[in-house]
């Protein structure tokens, strides 16, 4: 039961930072700074995971409950906490493409300006996804 509430606790975890930053939660904060906040979230999400299902206990523990016939969904939910790192990624490319995007709406005098800025999210959101 304490795999089960970590994995989905951590997947919700990650949708609930998600949505907030999507709704203007990191309004404060600089592309790059959501950035590497997504990257600790995400870094969390894979040790969780990673804790959880490289665990010795965690195989024989969902094999004895197969034999025993005892429903348990703790694959699934191993697999949905790691898919939860999906909607990281997404919001990495919308803060690249944002930040592209503003580059591009810049005159060509100012655009030398923001291009270091520019470069540190796309490397930022680019190790991320990594």
């Amino acid at each position: 039961v304490g795999w089960r509430n970590s994995l989905r606790s951590r997947a919700e975890q990650v949708a609930s930072v998600i949505h907030s930053f999507r709704q203007g939660g990191g309004a404060a904060l600089s592309r790059t700074q959501v950035l590497a906040r997504l990257a600790d979230l995400l870094q969390a999400l894979r040790k969780t995971v990673d804790e959880i299902t490289g665990d010795g206990s965690f195989q024989a523990a969902t094999r004895e409950m197969a034999t025993m016939g005892v429903p348990q969904t703790l694959a699934a939910d191993a697999h949905a906490a790691r898919r939860a790192a999906v909607g990281l990624a997404g919001m990495a490319h919308e803060l690249a493409s944002k930040e592209v995007e503003g580059l591009r709406a810049e005159r060509p005098l100012t655009r030398r300006f923001r291009a270091p800025q520019t470069l540190a999210v796309l490397q930022a959101a680019q190790a991320l996804v990594r």
